[in-house]
Order: C-alpha cells, then sequence, then structure tokens
C-alpha cells in the first residue's frame, strides 16, 4: 500500500470535521438523534460519499465515528472515533493524536494487514502532527438536502474544506466509496 499523502490527511482533517449538524437551532445533531448518519460528498447515482460521519450518545458525551476515504491505487477506508461537543449550531472537536494511533483500514471492504495498518498510521500521525492540538469545528449551512458543511480551525474560517453533506439513513444504502 501506499503511504498517505498529506492532502490525503487534509482530507482526514476535514472528515474529523465531519462532525457537523443542522436541524433544529436547539439541536444541530438532531437527525443523528433519529439514527440518521451524515455522507459527504454524496453522489445519490451511486449511492456513494467520500466519507460517512455517524454520531453516539452516550452519557452526556457525543461521539463521531468517522468512515473516510482516502485516495490511493486501492482505495482505502479509514475509520476512527472522536469526541465531540456541541457549541451553538456548530460541532466541534479536537485533533488528536489518538484518533490516528487507532484508527482502522479496509480495502475494497476487507481489513488491511496488521503491518499495512501500522504503517497507515505512521504516515497518518506523522502528516497530522502539526493539526494535534487544534480544535475543528463544522456547521452546515443551506437547508433541506442542500446543505454544505463549512469548517473553522482553532476559530479560523476553512472555506477550502468545505463540502456538500446530507443526512442519509444507514438503510438507505449509502457506503464510503470513490
Amino acid at each position: 500500500m501506499r503511504p498517505v499523502k498529506p492532502a490525503c490527511a487534509l482530507t482526514a482533517l476535514f472528515c474529523l470535521a465531519a462532525l457537523p449538524a443542522a436541524a433544529a437551532p436547539a439541536d444541530p445533531l438532531g437527525p443523528a438523534h433519529a439514527g440518521k448518519v451524515q455522507c459527504f460528498q454524496p453522489n445519490m447515482i451511486r449511492k456513494t460519499c467520500h466519507s460517512i460521519g455517524a454520531y453516539s450518545f452516550e452519557g452526556g458525551r457525543i461521539a463521531n465515528r468517522a468512515q473516510i476515504l482516502i485516495p490511493a491505487q486501492i482505495p482505502l477506508v479509514m475509520t476512527l472515533t472522536s469526541p465531540v461537543t456541541i457549541r451553538g449550531q456548530a460541532v466541534c472537536g479536537a485533533i488528536r493524536a489518538q484518533d490516528f494511533t487507532t484508527a482502522t483500514f479496509t480495502a475494497n471492504d476487507q481489513a488491511v494487514t496488521e503491518d499495512s495498518t501500522k504503517r497507515l498510521r505512521e504516515a497518518l500521525a506523522s502528516a497530522m502532527a502539526a493539526m494535534v492540538g487544534k480544535e475543528v469545528c463544522t456547521t452546515l449551512t443551506g437547508s433541506g438536502e442542500n446543505l454544505r458543511a463549512e469548517a473553522t480551525i482553532d476559530g479560523a474560517p476553512k472555506p477550502e474544506l468545505g463540502q456538500d453533506v446530507m443526512w442519509v439513513a444507514p438503510a438507505d444504502g449509502y457506503r464510503v466509496a470513490p
């Protein structure tokens, strides 16, 4: 497997930011409470997403489980789970080194080898080292199915990280794929 490139790591960074929401003003994760997940860069014909963000709510804590497409010779999907908080209409989370060191990877829907996983984790941790400790916040703009995820890093707007997003039910059959 090819090592993760810094540009791919930026995709991973944004998908950590794939922690947004939009629904009722009081709860930007309203659709997640109803069992929906976020599909980033959706292809509605092929039912694919470049990443999927799912949320769990336990003991007053919120966790975002992100599945992220990493462009490579063989498309890789990285899965990691990070704690997030709601701040106004934004969903925020700090980038943590441990998220990269515990990430799992699949290629063609099969788990990658232990050796490849180790190399991918090391490459990703190295590429993302400068981002560790920074807070990524994401809000959704638009309405209905026409949503756009807008990100900030440590409070600074990052328009280059904007992506189309839509809430989908797991039964809708969307998956992370090119």
